[in-house]
């Protein structure tokens, strides 16, 4: 028996503007829920600086009364707009970027979608000899995420950067 696939449609969007990436409708999420939806499309990827932040029910009762589906949540917001990074030198930035995540993980969980991992990685500069220091710090923040993701039964996804941006 052959297994049938069945394409989904979604774009990126965010309920607050952002100085990365090919977002549609930053700034006005239920905007960009109805365009999705008046579009035909199957869902969306929520690009998120803060899960915590946000207003989860309404957000929820909307997909809903849309019938759209989040299937991701993208989380380079938290590095891009706050500096929060698995690579950064200073272990309070790390500690953040790790509880963002959790915050991201709790909402993917009532969503029931993946969460993306690849900005929040920061931007890795590696010096001559330094390489194994900076996989230690990326692989701790990364394994206690995955620990929590798999608690709560949420898929992280790995996302591969262009180079031009990251080691």
């Amino acid at each position: 028996m052959q297994k049938k696939f069945q394409v989904k449609i979604a774009f990126s969007i965010s309920p607050e503007k952002s100085s990365f990436s090919p977002l549609l409708f930053a700034g006005d999420l239920h905007k960009g829920l109805l365009a999705a939806k008046d579009l035909g499309y199957d869902g969306v990827e929520l690009s998120l600086r803060d899960s915590k932040e946000l207003e989860q029910e309404k957000i929820i009762k909307t997909l809903e009364n849309l019938d759209l589906k989040v299937f991701s949540i993208a989380t380079g917001q938290s590095y891009f707009n706050d500096g929060f990074s698995f690579s950064s030198d200073d272990k309070e930035l790390r500690k953040n970027a790790i509880e963002r995540m959790k915050g991201h993980i709790d909402f993917a969980q009532a969503l029931n979608c993946n969460l993306i991992v690849g900005g929040i990685l920061g931007n890795i500069k590696v010096k001559f000899g330094q390489g194994y220091e900076v996989e230690k710090k990326v692989t701790d923040c990364f394994c206690q995420c995955l620990a929590y993701a798999k608690e709560k039964n949420v898929f992280i996804l790995f996302e591969p950067i262009n180079l031009y941006l990251t080691y």
